[in-house]
């Protein structure tokens, strides 16, 4: 079934029987869209066509535009449900192109879901995900964002032939992966293809890794251009990778619901210019070595109960602590924070007073508005007129 939506007035969904669109029909089930449809056609919904295949496109039609789905220029959302051979001809082949104002396109089938949005997020979940299935969707210069869930995508990826990865490493160039498989993603071939174009990392949603092998960490040290490490939602991880100091654009680190894992390594992560931690209770012990971070400019801490107190380096810009109900100081020497310029505190109700030196004269933006203690708002009101931007 084949359910379309055109461009013009119509308040409902046509519905249209495979036979009236097909211009030529072979025994493979190659289908061929009439060109009327070129301009006026705005959603495609193809579901059950088991043997439907997108004919590969010709050099000439391609530069043309006026063959398989780039004839298609109004097509703003695609979404395809069990044709499982729908882009098998473009297995091996680079020249796959969209609609030019194609914005959304959904497959579901047996080998899992795989959604593309503005031709530049690709999402991967679940299901025997076959690369030869992804191809098309892989090769595309345009893809920056990668999300992989509950598949085995990499372990795939990694069994490519030689001639396929070489093509693969030409165009997959996304800058951001999303994904629960650590397992899978760091070894060295995966971790070699993505060397030069992948900037942030995000790992999360895995309760199983506890470590990182040291085969796992030499591979994630060929991610030369990374700058951005995320963990969310690891319950059982205990550490981070050994070696992170060691990738010389690494800046930022962001962990979050991390129960189990400490950074013993802190000081080691001199590089760092951000670093966000949220709910990570064994990490928290850990956080009295901020100080040797000389190059952090924005930290956030958030849900981290027992804190106590706060070391910083000098070189801090920005500071946000939140839902931290046993924090009481700061840093005493806060005023010699000379390159601070924003200060939040939310929800910390044990901060009921400035530090006794007082606020750096750089600070521009001073936000206590939901600091959770009125002695606290009290106090910093009578700043009003030395701090450009105060919020009660």
């Amino acid at each position: 079934m084949v359910v379309v939506e055109e461009e013009d007035n119509q308040s409902e969904e046509e519905e249209i029987v495979t036979e009236q669109f097909v211009d030529e029909e072979d025994d493979d089930g190659l289908l061929l869209f009439p060109a009327h449809l070129s301009h006026s056609l705005r959603e495609l919904f193809i579901v059950d066509c088991p043997e439907l295949i997108l004919a590969l496109v010709t050099e000439h039609e391609e530069e043309t535009g006026r063959h398989g789905l780039q004839a298609l220029r109004s097509l703003e959302s695609l979404e395809i449900r069990w044709c499982s051979k729908f882009l098998s001809a473009y297995k091996s082949s680079s020249s796959f192109g969209f609609p030019p104002f194609l914005e959304d396109l959904d497959m579901y089938d047996e080998d899992g879901i795989f959604e593309m949005h503005s031709r530049t997020e690709l999402f991967i979940k679940g299901g025997d995900s076959t690369c030869e299935a992804l191809w098309p969707l892989l090769t595309q210069d345009q893809l920056s964002s990668l999300k992989v869930k509950k598949s085995n995508f990499f372990c795939r990826l990694g069994g490519l032939q030689e001639e396929q990865l070489l093509l693969l490493k030409r165009s997959f160039k996304p800058w951001k992966l999303d994904t629960d498989d650590m397992s899978g993603f760091l070894v060295k071939p995966i971790c070699s293809l993505l060397s030069s174009s992948l900037t942030r990392l995000q790992f999360g949603g895995n309760d199983e890794v506890e470590h990182f092998t040291e085969e796992q960490e030499e591979a994630l040290q060929l991610l030369t251009s990374l700058q951005d490490l995320q963990f969310y939602t690891c319950k059982k991880l205990q550490c981070l990778p050994m070696g992170l100091h060691r990738l010389t654009n690494f800046k930022k680190l962001k962990i979050k619901d991390c129960p189990s894992i400490r950074i013993r390594s802190l000081p080691l992560l001199s590089s760092l210019e951000q670093l966000k931690v949220k709910d990570c209770k064994k990490l928290q012990r850990h956080l009295t070595q901020l100080h040797t971070l000389t190059n952090l400019k924005k930290l956030k801490i958030c849900d981290c109960s027992s804190i106590r107190s706060l070391p910083l380096p000098s070189s801090l810009e920005q500071l946000k602590v939140k839902d931290c109900k046993k924090l009481r100081y700061l840093f005493a020497e806060l005023h010699t924070l000379t390159n601070l310029k924003t200060l939040e505190i939310v929800n910390c109700p044990s901060i009921r007073s400035l530090p006794k030196g007082g606020l750096p004269s750089s600070l521009e933006e001073l936000d206590v508005s939901d600091c959770g203690n009125k002695k606290l708002k009290q106090r910093c009101s009578k700043l009003m007129g030395t701090i450009p931007n105060i919020i009660l």
